[in-house]
C-alpha cells in the first residue's frame, strides 16, 4: 500500500513541469522563454495607399512669384499710360538699383521722361482752361500781382471796419478781469482803444472784486455768479453779447487788436448778427458762393466728361452769383 502511494506522488511530480510548459509565455525576453528567445512581430494591418492631393495654394504662390503681367504687353493698363507708369515706375527703379545695367537705367529714365512730358502737357492744357475762367481761376479771388494784392487788402480792411461798426451797434462786450492779473493789465488798454475805434460798449466785470489793474475802466461790476454761470475760470476773457442771445466767447487770454477784430466778427457770425457772406467780405479774398448739390451727376459714368463738365459749369456759375 505504501509503495502505491509513493509511486503516485512520483508520477505527479514528473507531470507538473510538463503542464507548466503548456501555459503561454510572455512574448518578451524573460526566464520563461530564455533571454535570447525571439518571436516574430504580429503583422500590421494593410493600409490602402491614396494618391496625394495637389496643394492648390502652394501652386498659386509659385505662380504669383512669376506673375504673367510682368511683361509690358500683357493685359492691363496701356503701356506708358498714367496708370501703367504709376504701377511700374517703382519696379523700374528697383530693377535699375539692383542691377544698374545700361539698359535698366535707360529704361527708368526714359519712362520718367514720358511721365514728365505728360505732366507738362497737362499743365499747358490746364493753363488754357483755367486762366480767365471766373469759376476756376483763383487769381480772380486773390490777385497774384503786388498792386492787386494791395488793392484787395485795402478793400477787405474797409469792409472789416464797416462790419465791426455794424456789430457794435447790435452787441456789446463783457470783459472779465482780475485785479492781480498781469495779462489783464496789458489787455485793458488794448480793449479800451478797440472799443473807442468801433463804438463797442464794454461791460467790465471784476472776478475778485478789485479794480482794473491798468485803470482803463474805472467803472466795473463785481462778479456775483456771472463767471460761474458762464464757466469762466481764466482772465482776461471777452464775450460778445446781444439782446435775446446767449453770449459767445471772443477770446480767452491776452489777445491783440487784430485778433480781436477777427474773433469779434467770428463771434457775431456764430450769433447770427451778420451773415456768412458779410463775414467773407472782411477777408482779403473774394468770398465763396453758396454751396449747391450735384444730384444731376448721380449715375453719370466717370468717362462722360462732356456731361460732367456741363453740370459743373452751371453749378459753379450759380455758386459765384
Amino acid at each position: 500500500m505504501k509503495t502505491c502511494i509513493i509511486a503516485s506522488i512520483a508520477v505527479m511530480a514528473l507531470c507538473a513541469p510538463a503542464a507548466a510548459q503548456t501555459i503561454p509565455a510572455s512574448k518578451g525576453p524573460g526566464p520563461a522563454t530564455g533571454w535570447h528567445f525571439y518571436d516574430d512581430p504580429e503583422p500590421l494591418p494593410e493600409v490602402e495607399l491614396q494618391e496625394p492631393v495637389p496643394d492648390v495654394a502652394s501652386e498659386q504662390m509659385v505662380e504669383d512669384k512669376n506673375p504673367v503681367d510682368a511683361t509690358v504687353s500683357s493685359a492691363g493698363p496701356a503701356p506708358m499710360s498714367a496708370e501703367w507708369l504709376k504701377a511700374n515706375m517703382p519696379r523700374l527703379l528697383n530693377q535699375a538699383l539692383d542691377n544698374p545695367s545700361r539698359e535698366n537705367v535707360e529704361v527708368y529714365y526714359a519712362a520718367q521722361r514720358v511721365m514728365m512730358d505728360k505732366a507738362e502737357r497737362f499743365t499747358l492744357a490746364a493753363e488754357k482752361v483755367v486762366v480767365g475762367n471766373p469759376m476756376l481761376d483763383e487769381s480772380i479771388r486773390r490777385p497774384l500781382s503786388t498792386f492787386g494784392v494791395h488793392a484787395i487788402d485795402q478793400q477787405a480792411g474797409t469792409s472789416k471796419n464797416d462790419v465791426l461798426k455794424s456789430i457794435a451797434g447790435k452787441a456789446g462786450i463783457w470783459y472779465f478781469f482780475a485785479s492781480y492779473c498781469p495779462y489783464c493789465k496789458l489787455q485793458s488798454p488794448v480793449l479800451k482803444l478797440y472799443a473807442e475805434t468801433y463804438g463797442f460798449e464794454i461791460l467790465p466785470v471784476s472776478t475778485d472784486g478789485g479794480p482794473d489793474p491798468a485803470n482803463s475802466f474805472e467803472k466795473y461790476k463785481l462778479n456775483v455768479d456771472q463767471a460761474q454761470q458762464l464757466d469762466i475760470s481764466t482772465t482776461p476773457t471777452l464775450l460778445l453779447y446781444a439782446p435775446g442771445k446767449a453770449p459767445e466767447i471772443i477770446s480767452i487770454g491776452l489777445t491783440s487788436r487784430t485778433e480781436l477784430e477777427d474773433r469779434t466778427i467770428l463771434a457775431a457770425q456764430k450769433l447770427g448778427i451778420i451773415s456768412d457772406y458779410t463775414a467773407g467780405t472782411t477777408k482779403p479774398v473774394a468770398p465763396l458762393g453758396s454751396p449747391v448739390d450735384f444730384t444731376e451727376l448721380e449715375g453719370v459714368p466717370i468717362d462722360h466728361t462732356a456731361k460732367i463738365a456741363e453740370v459743373l459749369r452751371q453749378k459753379l456759375k450759380g455758386m459765384n452769383q
